[in-house]
């Protein structure tokens, strides 16, 4: 009743008008019709490029037949997946997805509390993958991807921080409890707590370059259980932008001399450290007593009165 007095209806009364049809059914009988009202010729578009992209050399079906033939513009498709797999080729096409496909994965890598607002953002989110296939620059054109930019990036907004934990696979049996105390309370405090185990020793350049890349900037967080070992520093002090030593050993009883116990902690890179935690007032006082610069950058924790530590207090 309501209905032809609207403009959708009138829109669709027009176009009908123009290709010469009597009924929306007569659409759904005739090809040309159906790419019309439908696609807006989008299928006409796709058969022309693929015919172009065909014809190509296999240079440019690796890496796209581009935007221009001949100094006249390629027609684009207006249907996103297909426009970059022309237009970019194979590897461009691949390059784009995995991307996307690595977001996706670290999007819902982890289960998190399905609320309300949250459901409308992934409805919204596989509109954006689905309507992709369909029509154009969703994905494509900056002024549009912006929005699809603002949607990930909401789901993907962590109810947790991240914690990397970098540790010696040798045992240390004598502070090991109390450390393990320590990430306990962590978990406690709803961090997420990642573990590596380093083997110094036997531990390959390839595997070392390959955990600093994988591992770079990627946490909250990140925390050396053994100062002594290079590599779990090194792994901790790239981890993140807020790196804890945990100070293993009283190093000021085994280095007598200041200028040794100074140089040593420097090689470590201590000074890139936010914050130290000690298992005693008496070690961490040996040690400001050299380092005067982490007299307040200092935790001490035990297992004897065990205290709540709040992370975030490193700032």
């Amino acid at each position: 009743m309501f209905l032809p007095k609207t403009n959708f209806y009138k829109n669709i009364e027009t176009h009908l008008n123009f290709l010469g049809l009597h009924n929306i059914s007569d659409v759904l009988k005739d090809e040309k019709a159906f790419d019309h009202f439908i696609f807006s010729q989008r299928l006409t578009f796709l058969h022309n490029k693929a015919l172009i992209y065909k014809e190509a050399n296999p240079y440019q079906k690796l890496f796209g037949i581009g935007y221009m033939k001949k100094d006249k513009e390629i027609k684009a498709i207006e249907m996103d997946y297909f426009d970059i797999y022309y237009s970019h080729g194979l590897i461009g096409f691949l390059i784009f997805f995995s991307i996307t496909l690595y977001v996706l994965y670290k999007t819902f890598e982890e289960g998190q509390k399905l609320s309300y607002k949250r459901y409308m953002y992934i409805v919204s989110f596989f509109l954006v993958i689905l309507l992709s296939f369909f029509t154009g620059h969703i994905i494509t054109s900056p002024s549009v991807s912006i929005f699809v930019i603002i949607i990930i990036t909401s789901i993907s907004k962590k109810q947790y921080q991240t914690v990397l934990v970098t540790d010696s696979n040798k045992e240390i049996s004598a502070i090991k409890e109390i450390q393990e105390d320590y990430i306990k309370q962590l978990e406690n405090l709803q961090y997420k707590i990642t573990k590596i185990q380093i083997d110094e020793e036997n531990d390959s350049f390839l595997n070392k370059i390959w955990l600093q890349l994988l591992n770079n900037h990627n946490y909250d967080y990140s925390l050396c259980l053994t100062s002594y070992n290079k590599n779990c520093n090194e792994l901790t002090l790239s981890a993140s932008d807020h790196p804890l030593l945990f100070m293993d050993h009283d190093y000021k009883g085994l280095i007598k001399k200041e200028t040794e116990f100074k140089d040593y902690f420097k090689s470590i890179g201590i000074m890139k450290y936010k914050k130290i935690i000690f298992i005693s007032k008496e070690r961490k006082d040996k040690f400001v007593k050299v380092f005067k610069e982490f007299k307040n950058q200092s935790i001490i924790f035990n297992n004897k009165k065990v205290k709540m530590i709040n992370i975030e207090t490193i700032d």
